[in-house]
């Protein structure tokens, strides 16, 4: 799995079965939870409609059964972060960062805008994007920068955390007088 709760109720883990939930056919490894005390499985990579997504250009990691980079949950089971390469917020597809609230029945991808008012994807790097155990952070590694003024140069991967709630980024590559890191960082 990747993911177990702290109280053992939700178990994330992934599968290529088709029998695990109604309507899954598009024949790829998919991510799913089970509660354990309502004994119910339920697809999480899946659009805010409900409905299944498809797997876009190469995006394999470390072979045919990693199609989901990574993925972690909250504590409380509702939200799950997680990376791939799935048309689940736009027909592009690209590896990203997704959220998936399962309350809500919502899934979103990390993204700002830029000082132009144009939105961006967060494309993470190394796939290891945890979700914080109440939700509201993400930590993720990106050789991209969400801030303005805070400049990437040589493709130099840096730890973020994204805020859910304000939407705000935070740089944590920091050396201990806070000065940019120069080297990759990844968690």
């Amino acid at each position: 799995p990747y993911a177990v709760t702290p109280d053992g109720r939700f178990i994330l883990f992934s599968s290529l079965s088709p029998e695990l939930v109604p309507n899954d056919t598009n024949d790829a490894i998919d991510l799913f939870l089970l509660d354990r005390e309502s004994n119910t499985t339920e697809r999480v990579n899946v659009k805010s409609d409900g409905s299944e997504g498809h797997y876009t250009s190469p995006c394999v990691y470390q072979g045919p059964f990693d199609r989901i980079g990574t993925a972690s949950i909250s504590d409380d089971g509702r939200i799950v972060v997680f990376n791939a390469c799935l048309d689940l917020v736009d027909a592009k597809g690209g590896l990203k960062v997704f959220v998936r609230d399962r309350q809500l029945g919502t899934t979103t991808a990390v993204a700002y805008t830029d000082s132009g008012g144009v939105q961006h994807y967060i494309a993470p790097v190394a796939s290891r994007s945890r979700v914080s155990p109440t939700g509201r952070y993400i930590a993720l590694s990106s050789d991209e920068s969400p801030v303005a003024g805070v400049p990437v140069s040589g493709g130099t991967c840096m730890l973020w955390t994204h805020d859910r709630q304000t939407g705000s980024y935070t740089l944590q590559s920091l050396t201990p007088g806070h000065v940019r890191g120069r080297a990759v960082s990844v968690q």
